[in-house]
């Protein structure tokens, strides 16, 4: 994993985030964006660095971006910022999917964030889902559902029952 200067700005900074939810967001800019140019432009607007916890860029590379328990600056509404960690994939959504490199770093990465804080699968959500009825905006895109990131992580039954089949076959082989 990579960090950004934000990351290295921030990173003594004192908790004030509580992260209760994994907001996922897209950066719905220009197919040459990069981690640079998003932390680049939230600096142009006053803000301390880039505004997300994370961010993945199309090849699967994940950067930290701001400290996971500092605040983010990634979603107004509700005060989500300090209960929240957000995610950015980098893409325009609405227009294109992101890439298999892209998915399987969002899965681990959400995996590993659900894991540390136990955070329920209904509260991994998209931009959007704060946004009321209608949202303003598509963000994390409309070409995805608005349970694509839980889905990532989500061990359907099949795949938890057979999982623990599998658990059973090595405690027996160890007995």
């Amino acid at each position: 994993m990579k960090e950004t200067n934000t990351y290295l700005k921030l990173k003594n900074k004192p908790q004030d985030n509580f992260p209760e939810y994994i907001v996922v967001h897209h950066s719905a800019a220009s197919e040459d964006q990069t981690v640079k140019s998003i932390e680049d432009y939230h600096l142009s607007l006053g803000w301390e660095g880039v505004g997300y916890q994370y961010l993945i860029e199309k090849d699967g590379t994940i950067w930290k971006g701001r400290p996971e328990l500092y605040h983010g600056a990634h979603v107004a509404e509700e005060h989500i910022n300090f209960k929240s960690t957000g995610i950015c994939v980098i893409g325009n959504f609405d227009v294109k999917l992101p890439t298999k490199e892209q998915e399987e770093a969002s899965k681990r990465l959400v995996a590993s964030i659900v894991a540390h804080y136990s955070i329920p699968l209904n509260k991994i959500v998209s931009h959007r889902y704060f946004l009321g009825i209608p949202p303003y905006k598509s963000c994390y895109g409309k070409n995805l559902p608005d349970d694509w990131a839980r889905k990532l992580v989500e061990v359907s039954e099949p795949d938890y029952k057979e999982k623990i089949k599998n658990i059973i076959q090595e405690l027996k082989s160890l007995l």
